[in-house]
């Protein structure tokens, strides 16, 4: 399912972008607008309380970014108090898994400062602190990117064998299994992969000894997984 709308009538009509994951109503949607709100919300936050400030509240106890090689960022944003940043984060699209726990969203970013770039944020829902940021990729570009505020968003769909009888795919919040965190006292990984519960959407990412890095990322459509993420970011020597 695709969507494409101003921003505004995005947030004031969720459930337009919402696709519906059981009969008899009972409010169960996977809906793209969840995250657009939580990348304003972080947005605000960075401007409100420092970029750092703002990764660490938002961030899951283990969300990744690159530094430029990978790091658990709550334990990178310890000690750390930059100035507060002027920083717009442009959400462009957002593709969801059927069940809406988990998403991928790319867009622009911009800072006061005149830097500018591109990015993709994975978010994971936690059913107590709603949507939280599970890895972030980023990196500038030369020139200008168009301006619009339109976003697209996409719902997986729903695979066939975790459809229940009546056709309707994983409810969220049924039967969830817990997420098993890593010890982040280590190093963070140079590489890692993973998958919405329902299997409608996942991704893949790895670092190589140089610090250049990708990430892919993967959604059900009815005709088959089609790719709809591949960064490319080169080593920071090049």
């Amino acid at each position: 399912m695709r969507r494409c709308l101003p921003l505004a009538l995005l947030l004031l009509a969720g459930a337009a972008y919402a696709q519906p994951r059981g009969g008899g109503g009972g409010g169960r949607y996977a809906d793209p607008s969840g995250v657009i709100s939580a990348e304003m919300a972080l947005g605000r936050l960075a401007i409100e309380k420092g970029e750092e400030a703002a990764l660490a509240k938002m961030g899951a106890k283990d969300a990744i970014l690159f530094a430029p090689g990978p790091v658990y960022a709550q334990k990178w944003a310890k000690g750390r108090h930059g100035p507060p940043v002027s920083i717009r984060w442009q959400t462009r699209q957002v593709f969801m898994s059927c069940d809406g726990r988990d998403a991928v969203s790319t867009g622009d970013w911009a800072q006061s400062d005149g830097k500018h770039g591109w990015y993709s944020i994975l978010w994971r829902r936690d059913p107590k602190a709603g949507f939280q940021w599970a890895l972030i990729n980023r990196d500038a570009r030369d020139g200008t990117s168009e301006p619009s505020d339109e976003i697209s968003g996409r719902v997986a769909q729903c695979k066939a064998r975790e459809r229940g009888r009546d056709g309707d795919g994983p409810l969220p919040g049924k039967g969830a299994a817990p997420v098993v965190l890593p010890d982040v006292r280590q190093p963070a990984p140079m590489n890692g992969e993973g998958k919405s519960q329902d299997g409608s959407l996942r991704w893949r990412w790895a670092v190589a000894p140089d610090m250049s890095r990708t990430l892919d990322v993967w959604m059900a459509t009815e005709t088959g997984e089609a790719q709809v993420v591949s960064d490319r970011v080169p080593s920071p020597a090049a």
